[in-house]
């Protein structure tokens, strides 16, 4: 009965706010119980509007305009005249250089990279180039069109220290 007595006393100023609270828990409740009894409202015919209907889209006239038009046909006159003609690419890469002993062996991919072969200075490359002498970083070769070298470096970068370096 103390406890009773003692949570009273620290809740008497607070008594009108615990009545008002009070009356709007049961303004509530009775507005809400007063909503669930009642009816719906009638609706109105006004507001009523009816779905759309589906229409197939009909493609074959638009197709057979479209198909017989050149759209995206390079224009002959349009042809950009910085555009090289076409290279034929070998069938081999020269890669690099060993030296075994005092001799120079070039390396090079071929089959599209799934083999290396080495190379000596008087056989012949595939597609029938015959070399003639191979140097660091280097490859010279005859073909059907004269004297080629390949380089992997440009003239003025030096080579690299590990294709100096003695095996």
């Amino acid at each position: 009965m103390e406890a009773i007595v003692k949570i009273r006393e620290r809740l008497r100023p607070f008594i009108v706010h615990l009545v008002a609270m009070a009356i709007a828990v049961a303004i509530g409740v009775s507005v809400g119980l007063l909503k669930v009894t009642s009816a719906p409202p009638k609706l109105s015919n006004v507001d009523r509007w009816s779905l759309p209907q589906w229409a197939p889209f009909l493609a074959g006239p638009t197709k057979a305009e479209l198909a017989g038009s050149a759209i995206f046909t390079p224009d002959p006159a349009k042809k950009r005249a910085d555009q090289m003609a076409e290279v034929a690419v070998p069938a081999w890469r020269f890669t690099g250089t060993v030296r075994e002993g005092d001799r120079q062996i070039a390396l090079i991919e071929i089959d599209k990279g799934m083999h290396i072969r080495r190379i000596l200075p008087g056989d012949e490359l595939p597609g029938g180039a015959k070399v003639t002498s191979v140097h660091v970083g280097e490859l010279d070769y005859t073909d059907s069109s004269g004297a080629q070298v390949l380089k992997l470096f440009s003239s003025d970068a030096k080579p690299a220290a590990a294709a100096t370096h003695k095996n």
